[in-house]
This record gives structure tokens, sequence and C-alpha cells, in this order.
């Protein structure tokens, strides 16, 4: 019985990350100022509980810049997410996750962040990683290179 409760709880906590992912990438694509700030603020309160969480609050925060108003504050939110996104990374360097999610903001970053550095050490990670990946972020991914075939992944 111990047995098939734990196997539930993880059938359904694969499915939350799956769903997760599905919604934040999808924000990211096409979310619209007042989704990604209202997904920001749903997922603040998880950072101290999960990198993940700061890294999509980082991405998030990053994305969200896009549609501030002036220089100044675009400038701002989008540093305040890069380094949310830094942080998460610190502290889990091997996260496949959130090695895309930089490599995926970095993609997308105007030249005024300066925030293309890792753009080359990240795409060799993720390229190195082909067989850890799980499946929903191999979709993610191969939809990614869709979209942005100059920054392909080759998986």
């Amino acid at each position: 019985m111990k047995f098939h409760l734990l196997f539930l709880f993880q059938l359904y906590a694969l499915f939350s990350i799956a769903q997760m992912d599905a919604e934040i990438y999808s924000l990211l694509k096409e979310g619209t100022a007042v989704q990604l700030t209202n997904k920001i603020n749903l997922l603040e309160g998880k950072i101290k509980k999960s990198n993940l969480a700061l890294c999509y609050v980082g991405a998030l925060k990053a994305k969200k810049s896009s549609y501030l108003t002036t220089p100044k504050e675009k400038v701002q939110e989008f540093k305040a997410g890069a380094g949310n996104i830094e942080k998460a990374i610190a502290l889990d360097s091997k996260n496949v996750e959130l090695i895309f999610l930089r490599y995926v903001i970095q993609c997308n970053s105007p030249k005024i962040t300066r925030y293309k550095d890792k753009i080359d050490k990240d795409k060799y990670f993720l390229e190195s990683q082909n067989k850890t990946i799980r499946k929903s972020l191999y979709k993610i991914i191969q939809d990614f290179n869709i979209d942005q075939p100059e920054y392909k992944i080759n998986l």
C-alpha cells in the first residue's frame, strides 16, 4: 500500500513539473506583462524552497522587462531577473533546466544588458546532457530550436 501511494505521489509530481514547465515556457514565449507579473507573484513565495522557482522568477522578470517603459526600469528589472537566474545556478550548477533557462534568456537579451557571456558554455553543456534531459524539457528544447534556429541546441 505504501508503495502505491509513493508511486502515485511521484506520478503527480512529474505531471505537475511538466505542467509547470509548459506554463512557464509559454509565458516566456508569448506572455503579457500582466500574466508575467501574476506568475512572478505566485512563484515568489516558493523561492526559498526551490532553486527552480527562483530561476523561473528570474526568467519571467527578464522577459517582463521588455514591457516596461523607461530604459532604466527595463535594465533594472532585467538585471534583477538575471541575478535570480545566476543565484539559482550557483546553488545547482549541473541542473539542466536552470542552464536552459539562462540560455533562453541570454539568446533573447538585448546587447545593452551584456548578458550573453555564457551562451557558448551553456549550449555545450546542454548538448552534452542529451541523455539526461527529461521528456517534457526535451520537447520544450525542440520547440525552442524551431522558434530560434540561430541558437539551435543539437540534441
